[in-house]
């Protein structure tokens, strides 16, 4: 809880919990009919290799579509390979049988998605642009069952792939 979540980078006065997998409910109140995001509390989130980053809740939609809006920003960064870059985005939930969101960080601009199913063929594709974190949700929901390649390009042309399983 402090003044000005967005310049508050004293993180080394705190000390970080090990082996945890969710952020506490503080972050949010509920105020009558709608949710209210606290504006002076942030986290700080040290990652396995080190990494630190501030998270700062801005939305929170409620329990019906337990949609939440947050932002992330780099702190503190350890030596970043090219191999770090590949891990960059995640599908959730995967497996799935609805709609899936690709989740990625990602310092590079990617301009072309593709999926495709394991014979080759094309299922979806869509020009986009990305670049940094942020989340964008894939139309899964009518694909049939089996295992699909979700494929990332960037405007070098280098290719960065994660499975998709839809049941």
């Amino acid at each position: 809880n402090i003044s000005d979540p967005l310049t508050y980078v004293d993180y080394n006065l705190h000390t970080f919990q090990t082996d945890i997998n969710t952020i506490g409910y503080d972050w949010k109140s509920f105020s009558g009919m709608s949710y209210v995001v606290d504006a002076n509390r942030c986290y700080f989130v040290r990652t396995l290799n080190g990494d630190i980053y501030r998270i700062i809740f801005t939305a929170f939609e409620g329990m019906s579509t337990g949609n939440i809006e947050f932002n992330t920003e780099l702190l503190s960064a350890t030596n970043i390979t090219e191999r770090d870059l590949l891990n960059t985005f995640v599908l959730y939930p995967n497996p799935t049988s609805t709609n899936t969101t690709l989740i990625y960080d990602l310092d590079q601009s990617f301009t072309d998605l593709t999926i495709h199913d394991l014979s080759g063929r094309e299922v979806y594709s869509a020009s986009i642009v990305i670049n940094g974190f942020s989340s964008l949700e894939l139309p899964t929901s009518n694909f049939e069952s089996g295992t699909y390649i979700v494929s990332l390009f960037n405007e070098y042309g280098s290719l960065y792939k994660e499975k998709l399983i839809v049941y």
